[in-house]
């Protein structure tokens, strides 16, 4: 991997985050999804990630990379609950996930999610993820780590679904015994 670290996200980042996401639309129209194409892509990229946010950055400190953690919407809290069968513990989901196109296949989102994971479990929430059925990277890197679904509700369009993912077991456990 080119020399990357991660660090803290900060305002000043945004200008960056948003060319990436301009850049990826270009590549594909179906990340970020429609809906996120009408709104201020930097506020849509923050909106969700209520407990911390990271970017991978290069040698020259440039973001070329960006993982969000927030606290998930109620429905899918609730599959994942039902899923570990425990009564409201406490989840933190990895989202927002953006990899500058010319730094694809580099083990970054990899690197963020493991940052994330840990963030999560130091504060005894349970690390979860939701992918929509088409972003097919992301959800084959989560399933080879050990992800599993715990369900599905409807996605942004009719052929579409979001995917509800646990992660392994251990993290589980680690979550809850902090």
């Amino acid at each position: 991997m080119k020399e990357v670290s991660v660090r803290a996200w900060h305002e000043d980042d945004d200008p960056a985050l948003v060319d990436i996401l301009r850049r990826q639309l270009e590549l594909d129209q179906a990340w970020p999804p429609p809906y996120a194409h009408k709104q201020n892509l930097a506020e849509w990229l923050a909106r969700p990630a209520n407990l911390s946010r990271w970017v991978a950055v290069n040698p020259q400190g440039r973001p070329i990379g960006h993982m969000g953690l927030g606290v998930p919407a109620a429905s899918h809290g609730d599959i994942f609950s039902r899923a570990i069968d425990r009564a409201n513990p406490a989840f933190a989901e990895l989202c927002r996930t953006c990899i500058d196109p010319d730094y694809r296949d580099l083990g970054l989102a990899s690197l963020l999610t493991r940052t994330a994971i840990k963030h999560a479990i130091s504060l005894g929430r349970i690390p979860v993820s939701t992918v929509l059925t088409n972003r097919t990277g992301w959800l084959d890197m989560m399933r080879r780590t050990g992800w599993t679904e715990a369900g599905r509700l409807p996605g942004s369009s009719p052929d579409d679904h979001l995917i509800c993912l646990l992660p392994p077991h251990r993290f589980i456990e680690a979550a809850i015994n902090r």
